[in-house]
C-alpha cells in the first residue's frame, strides 16, 4: 500500500504545469474552420495543429498524407482515445499578430514538461513558430534552430475540443 501511495505521489509530481491561460479567440488573425499543419523539409510526415476558438490546441498527430489523418479525427474510437492522451492537448494564445502555443511534452519517462512555442502570424492561413521555452526558460540546444511554418487546410467538422486535461 505504501509502495502504491509512492508510486502516485511520484507520477502526480511528474506533470509540469502549463502556464498559459485559456482565453476564447474571437479575432480574425488565423482561420479557426480547419487546422493548420507543418511538412517539415526533408521529412516524409505532415504535423497538424487543431486550433479552436476557445482556446485549446490538439496535437493532430503524425502522417504521410493529410487525407488519411482527416480520417482518423472522423473515426469515434480514434476520438475517445485521443482524449485520454494528455500530450495531445494544450492552450493557445493570440495577441495581435504573436501566438503562443503550450503543450506537455515527455521529456523523458516519468516527467511531462510544458514548452510554449511561440511566433508570428504571416497572414489568416499561416504562422510560423520560432522560438520555444520549457518550463518558463529559454531552449538552450543552439544546435537545433527552431523554425515551423504552419500552413492552413479548410476541415470540417473538426474533431470535438472536449478533453480531460484541460476545462
Amino acid at each position: 500500500m505504501v509502495l502504491l501511495v509512492l508510486v502516485v505521489f511520484h507520477c502526480a509530481c511528474c506533470v509540469d504545469k502549463l502556464r498559459l491561460t485559456k482565453a476564447h479567440f474571437t479575432g480574425n488573425q488565423l482561420r479557426m474552420n480547419g487546422y493548420y499543419y507543418v511538412h517539415v523539409e526533408g521529412g516524409k510526415y505532415y504535423y497538424p495543429l487543431i486550433l479552436y476558438s476557445n482556446g485549446i490546441v490538439m496535437y493532430g498527430g503524425a502522417g504521410t498524407d493529410l487525407e488519411s489523418l482527416e480520417r482518423e479525427y472522423l473515426d469515434e474510437e480514434w476520438l475517445e482515445h485521443v482524449k485520454n492522451k494528455q500530450t495531445w492537448w494544450g492552450i493557445h494564445q493570440i495577441e495581435g499578430n504573436s501566438i503562443k502555443i503550450e503543450m506537455l511534452y515527455h521529456s523523458n519517462a516519468w516527467f511531462f514538461q510544458a514548452y510554449t512555442k511561440s511566433g508570428k502570424i504571416l497572414n489568416d492561413t499561416t504562422f510560423v513558430l520560432t522560438s520555444v521555452e520549457r518550463s518558463g526558460k529559454p531552449w538552450t540546444k543552439e544546435e537545433e534552430l527552431y523554425r515551423k511554418k504552419y500552413h492552413f487546410r479548410k476541415f470540417s467538422p473538426k474533431p470535438d475540443s472536449t478533453n480531460r486535461f484541460i476545462p
